[in-house]
């Protein structure tokens, strides 16, 4: 089962969007996904990562998706409760993601693997019916230039 493009408020009342849900007998897997050519750069400590294209001439920083995603996961444990199998995922549908060495970050090709070929199961078939019961009941109705307004205030900070 699947939820996309899930919406939430977080404690400050500023929106915010989680990309895919994926509830599967093997965890339930929120879902960042970026679609940025070029090669990146960053570590789970940093909070800026750096885009770089041209061979160097340009570069772009940009919040990092593992602290993004942290967020997410803490508001779906906090929905769903805190022993939930709840995994952060990070995926770069473009790019070169070479340099950076993070659990959890994978091109298209390692998420595949991720999602499909770890065999930790955790849920039954009544769990992620329930589970995904749960976050729809959660998921809050938020107006689309609303929640862009809030990303672009972020983005000042």
């Amino acid at each position: 089962m699947q939820l996309n493009d899930y919406n939430f408020r977080s404690k400050d009342g500023v929106s915010r969007q989680i990309d895919h849900i994926i509830l599967r007998r093997n965890g339930i897997f929120v879902i960042e996904t970026k679609n940025f050519s070029g090669t990146i750069y960053g570590n789970e400590n940093n909070s800026q990562w750096t885009q770089v294209l041209g061979y160097g001439k340009e570069k772009h920083k940009f919040y990092s998706p593992v602290k993004q995603n942290e967020t997410h996961v803490r508001k779906i444990k906090e929905i769903l409760g805190k022993d939930a199998p709840v995994f952060s995922i990070v995926v770069f549908v473009n790019g070169n993601i070479d340099f950076l060495d993070i659990e959890n970050v994978y091109d298209l090709d390692g998420y595949r693997d991720r999602l499909l070929n770890n065999y930790d199961y955790y849920l039954d078939d009544d769990e992620i019916i329930e589970y995904y019961d749960i976050l729809v009941e959660h998921e809050e109705d938020i107006d689309k230039e609303d929640h862009i307004r809030d990303v672009n205030k972020f983005k000042k900070r």
